[in-house]
């Protein structure tokens, strides 16, 4: 198994170009976007310590340069979408459990969906993509 090691960044315009510093090993590149810095901080990690790529989990720590109210306001709202993903994945998990159980029940589709609610369609949809559904009525 892959060990995974997580590396702060953080970045700052300078001639209109994003430069990286990954402090921890003292590095410094350069992305001409800011959606491009993750891969970036990456990319350099990965050569430097020699390691593939998906062995490294980068995280921005801020951005230099931004107004104080607005890099909060990207702090605030990054945290606030990793808090409603958690949720998000917890309610699909959740849902599918409900799911398989109303459908183990014999209830069909639509008032599995009403009862939920998700449509009918849905439903559906989560019966045909679940593949564990013998993990779920085994451990009842």
């Amino acid at each position: 198994m892959n060990t995974v090691s997580t590396y702060d960044y953080s970045i700052a315009q300078e001639d209109g170009l994003w430069v990286i510093h990954i402090p921890d090993l003292g590095l410094v590149t350069q992305a001409e976007h800011l959606r491009d810095t993750d891969r970036m901080a990456t990319s350099i990690i990965s050569l430097h310590l020699n390691v593939a790529p998906d062995s490294i989990v980068v995280k921005r720590s801020n951005i230099i340069g931004l107004p104080r109210g607005a890099a909060t306001a990207v702090s605030k709202a990054v945290e606030a979408r990793g808090r409603w993903n958690v949720a998000q994945e917890s309610a699909t998990e959740e849902t599918l459990k409900a799911v398989h159980r109303l459908r183990d029940c014999g209830v069909s589709l639509r008032d599995t969906g009403y009862l939920l609610g998700i449509s009918h369609q849905r439903v559906a949809q989560l019966l045909a993509g679940d593949k564990t559904h013998a993990h779920f009525s085994r451990s009842r």
